[in-house]
Order: structure tokens, then sequence, then C-alpha cells
């Protein structure tokens, strides 16, 4: 049995390992010290006690992940001699995806052909090349991605399938329905994720170790699997402001505040700034998070200046980059009441509320959710610009950024007792092996699991209809109050130095100039590249070119 799209996967030899790697890297090697090592479970067993006063009974689960570890998400310009080092920037992959011609919509498929078309980049001939120099796609998941993706899996199935009131699927039927009676139907449930590779991957990888299929068991060669996705420039699974302009506008009221820019501006951030500069070379914020995590963590070379990192809480030069990158995107994120993630992620809440939540409040039993035509089990793979603002819009995100491989899960209980519960219902939410539910609004001191009504009711900013117009270009753009009001037709960067320069002494205006430029760089963005694929500070000017339109990318 072959599910499609098959995937073929490897990495070039690299490196010897290093001494330790940031959690973000989300290591799995044996060899890794155990402060590294990211052990399982990863989602924790609901506690007993709970179970036995609550009487919980499962009714639905959603998983959000983040895809893999992966290449580079562009080619980009991360520290002086990056571009003249091989080991540093040719990404050399087997990695490829194994395609056949477009099969019908049963739910199986048959062909006469024996022809499987193998994806390769290796087409180009020097002096042309890949942006990454290699055989590798920009952002392509690797090889350690896979194994990340394939225990995410591992785990969804010790979680979701087996016997018991806290399963979804029985241990009999626990793999994907083919042209027998037996297994599990495509209705019960739902993978949905953005149209690029490393997701399309590592949501693929999680559903084959999650529902491990036979052909014996499924009673045909191939099992056809419905994933459900969008043109990527149209999808709001990511801070997407194509498509929804007034994010621009949150995230330009946040860097304009003075919170912002007090911090941006501070002695730290000079110092981080310098060291960008002059050690560097010119190195930027958009980028250095990516160009410091695809190298650490796949044993690559790092400049001797931030080549320090020791542990995650250290105070090496290496972990204050990523924690001052990290906290520039949380900021946003997180400002005005987490107004920009509630508003890029409010699709992606409407259909786990319509799939999953909504329809649970009226279920006593996984039963009802089937009648209801809702699946038991919906998978969700995105972006860690899809995980970080999940957790921002539902105010439970401590602000650190989401490794690689990271996973959400939020379960719907049908629960005997009223006096906890007054709906009969409960939910739990988990991310990365911690139950979360305690730290959601109005489910503090509650344990692990909360009325649904909460989470419900939260939830009204949850929408696919959403108010994302922007002002008048013509109006003043400020926060308000005396000087440092937004001055009309100048750009946020523009009038936030003005202000710097009323309100500074001249030795810190000269600072501001440094920080000024690289902060103006990453609100305008590299207009240069029309094939952004991903991640990281992309929102932080991932503007783009695309057949003449601008967009943003994360």
């Amino acid at each position: 049995m072959k599910f499609f799209i098959a995937i073929c996967v490897g990495l070039s030899v690299l490196p010897s390992a290093a001494a330790s790697y940031p959690y973000y890297c989300s290591k799995m090697n044996a060899d890794v010290p155990s402060s590294y090592f990211r052990d399982m479970p990863r989602i924790p067993e609901l506690d007993p006690t709970i179970v036995a006063s609550s009487g919980a009974k499962i009714l639905s689960a959603s998983a959000l992940i983040r895809h893999g570890a992966r290449t580079p998400y562009e080619s980009s310009f991360c520290w002086s001699g990056y571009h003249t080092d091989e080991s540093q920037y040719v990404w050399d992959c087997s990695n490829s995806i194994v395609m056949t011609t477009a099969p019908t919509s049963s739910s199986t498929y048959t062909s006469d052909s024996n022809l499987l078309f193998k994806k390769v980049y290796d087409a180009l001939t020097e002096p042309l090349a890949n942006e990454l120099d290699g055989t590798c796609h920009v952002g392509q998941l690797i090889e350690e991605g896979v194994k990340q993706e394939t225990r995410n899996g591992e785990q969804l199935r010790s979680s979701y399938v087996g016997d018991g009131d806290l399963k979804l699927f029985s241990s009999d039927d626990s793999f994907l329905q083919g042209s027998g009676s037996n297994g599990i139907p495509r209705t019960h449930v739902k993978f949905r994720g953005d149209d690029q590779q490393r997701t399309l991957q590592s949501g693929q990888l999680l559903v084959e170790a999650l529902f491990p299929t036979t052909e014996d068991q499924s009673g045909s060669e191939n099992v056809l699997v419905d994933w459900h996705t969008s043109d990527y420039g149209s999808d709001p699974i990511y801070p997407n402001s194509y498509i929804c302009p007034k994010l621009t506008e949150l995230q330009n009221e946040a860097t304009s505040s003075s919170e912002f820019i007090a911090v941006n501006t501070s002695a730290s951030a000079l110092k981080l700034n310098s060291i960008l500069d002059s050690d560097l070379g010119g190195a930027d914020w958009r980028h250095i998070l990516d160009c410091q995590m695809t190298s650490i963590c796949t044993d690559r070379s790092i400049p001797s200046s931030i080549d320090d990192f020791g542990a995650d809480d250290d105070d090496s030069i290496f972990t204050q980059i990523y924690d001052h990158a990290s906290w520039q995107l949380a900021y946003v994120y997180q400002y005005n009441n987490n107004a920009h993630a509630k508003l890029s992620m409010a699709p992606v809440l409407k259909e786990v509320l319509e799939t999953s939540l909504t329809p649970s409040l009226t279920s006593a039993s996984t039963s009802d959710m089937l009648d209801k035509g809702k699946p038991l089990l919906s998978i969700y793979s995105g972006h860690d610009t899809t995980i970080m603002p999940i957790l921002s819009a539902l105010n439970i995100w401590d602000g650190a950024w989401a490794p690689y491989a990271s996973l959400i899960t939020i379960e719907t209980y049908h629960v005997t007792q009223s006096g906890s519960f007054p709906t009969g219902r409960a939910f739990r939410i988990c991310y990365n092996g911690e139950a979360m539910t305690e730290k959601f609004g109005g489910c503090e001191g509650g344990g692990e699991l909360c009325d649904l009504n909460v989470l419900v009711d939260y939830l009204d900013f949850a929408t696919f209809d959403r108010d994302c117009e922007v002002e008048d270009n013509n109006e003043d753009n400020g926060v308000g109050g005396g000087e440092c009001e937004g001055k009309r037709g100048m750009s946020t960067p523009a009038w936030i130095f003005v202000c710097f320069i009323l309100m500074s002494a001249a030795s810190v205006t000269t600072a501001f100039v440094v920080t000024g430029s690289k902060f103006q760089a990453w609100m305008s963005g590299d207009k240069n590249f029309a094939n952004l694929d991903d991640d990281e500070l992309r929102h932080f000017g991932g503007e783009r070119q695309v057949e003449g339109v601008s967009r943003s990318s994360s």
C-alpha cells in the first residue's frame, strides 16, 4: 500500500554534531544531552483523578503542527563569508516527491500505469543554480524533519487510537479505509494544510504514522486521502497581509509604540546591532534567526562572534540575538490585547470552531459528532507563524519561538460532573507536552479541563469574514500623544525617526540612526524575491512582488 504523495528523504553528510542545541531544533538523537531532548510523550495523559471525578469521554480533537526541520526558507545574506563557504550555504538533498497521474474521486486509486514521477531539484548546470546552490528546494523538509513529524504521528496514535472512553478510534479499525469495509472512513478525519512542500510532507508523514495502513487492511493497493488546501497566496493559515491588509496596519501600530521603540533602541539592542553590523558584516534582523537555526540545528559552522551557545537560558550572544528576534515578533502578535494574532488566525480558529468545538456542545458521544457530519480528528499542518499566533490569540503564549514540529492539541469532552462544567462539555489545550488549559482566561485553577463554553465564548472574534480594510492613507498614522502623533504623508519608520530626534539627545539620536536603518529595512522588506516561501521574520517587511502585487508571507 502506498500513500500519495509518497516521500523519499535524505540530506547530505554534515559536520560532526554540536555539543548542545537550542530547544528550537527539536532534537531527537540519543546522544543529545537530556536537557535538549524533547522526551515523549508529547501529549500528556489526562489526569486519571480528573477522569474519575468528571466522567470525561472524549468527543473530538484538533491538532495543529509546525512542519519539521527544513532548509533555509530563502537564499539570503546571513553573514560575511556565508556564500563563499560551501559547507555553510550549499544544501544538497536526496529528498524528493513521488507523483502519479491525477486519481479519481473514489476512496481508492488503481491505474494500469506503473509510472511514478520523482521530483528532483537537479535540473540546472553551472553557472545556473538553485537558490540554495545545491539540490535542495528552499524551505525543503530534511531527514530530521521527517523523523520529527513521524514522531508526532506516533504520539497522536498513542493518544487517540485504542480502547476506552479517552480514545477516538478503536484499535481494531485503526487504519484508513480503502476498498474494504473495515477501517476509518475518510469522513471521520480531516487533513488540512497550506500548499508548501514542507507542510504537505510533514502532514502526510504524520498521517502515515498515525494510521499505518497495509494492503491487507485496506483491501486495495492505494488509499486515496483527501488533503484540503488552497492557493498559498490566498491561505489564512499564516498571517497573510496580502489577503488582509489590516495586518500590516496593526503591525505598524505595534512597532510605532513607545515601548517597542524604547526596547529596540536600548543599549542591549544597540550592542546586538553592532554585532550584526561589524562582526557579521551587515546581517539583519529579518534573516538572522533563520540563518542561526538552520545552521546550528544541522551542525553547520557559524561565525565565532555568535558561536557561544550553551543553553536556551544562557546569556550568550547567540541566545541574545535569538531572544531579541523572538521578542520583536511576539510584541507585534501580543500588542493591544493580541489584536494582530486574533485577526490573522480568525479564519483558522473559525474552522476549529465549526469542525469541533461548537458541534461538541450538543454531542454526548463520538457517534453524535459523526451523525452531525463532523470529523473526530482534524489535523492542520502549518508553520511557526501558525502555531505562535494561535497561542497568542488564545492569550497563552509565553513569547518563546515555536520549535520545529511543534504541536497544539485542542480536545473536547463530554462530562457528567455538572458543578464544574455547566454545559456538561469540557475542553483541554496542550502544547508541546504541557497542558495549557489553566493558563486560559476563565479556567485558572480548574485543572486540565475547563467548561467548553468558556472557549467558545472567547472565540467570538473567529470568523471567515474579517474586517481587513485599512484606514485612508491620508489620515494621521500615529499612536497619539504630544509631539509624536503621526505625520501625514510620512511612512511609519520616517515619523518614528522624526519623533526620536525631537525627544532624544544627540548622542542617542546618532545611535538610532544605526538601529533605525535596520528597523526600516525589515519594515520595508526586500522586494527582489518572487518565490518567498515561509516562516520566521518575514512579516517584518516580508513584502514581495508577485506579478506586480505586493504581498506578505510568513
